[in-house]
């Protein structure tokens, strides 16, 4: 059995290089932005991976977060930017019913599928972060 994660991480960073909204370009980080990353950015992380096999195949079920990170100095902040990022890569993620514009090597992702956002607000005293936290469910099978 085959741990099918690496291959839908590097799936996802394909999809996502070169991703802009409103001209902007967003870079992709996987599992943790540097320290000094300007914002808006978005981390990748693979939230888990379970066991989906049946005595005659292997298959996986797997959890993907992308973070949308936005970030304001001090004084009034809004949630739009973020919001705006997320309309821009669902759409991307998910064009029309049935479509998958991911293509994982060595497998096939037969169940795509969107859990939801959770937005979370952090306050610093030098700076304010805008998160939206974007779930999506996978079941994979070897190819």
């Amino acid at each position: 059995m085959i741990d099918p994660g690496p291959a839908l991480q590097a799936a996802y960073i394909a999809l996502l290089t070169g991703f802009k909204v409103d001209g902007v370009s967003i870079p992709v980080y996987d599992s943790l932005a540097p320290d000094k990353a300007a914002a808006p950015y978005i981390i990748l992380t693979r939230s888990d991976t379970r066991s989906d096999s049946t005595k005659t195949s292997f298959g996986h079920k797997l959890t993907v977060t992308l973070d949308v990170v936005t970030r304001f100095a001090p004084g009034p902040v809004s949630s739009l930017p973020a919001e705006r990022i997320v309309a821009a890569l669902l759409t991307l993620l998910f064009p029309a019913p049935r479509v998958c514009p991911l293509t994982v090597a060595g497998f096939v992702l037969w169940l795509y599928s969107f859990q939801g956002t959770k937005p979370l607000t952090t306050r610093t005293p030098t700076d304010t972060l805008i998160r939206r936290l974007v779930t999506i469910n996978h079941q994979l099978h070897p190819a």
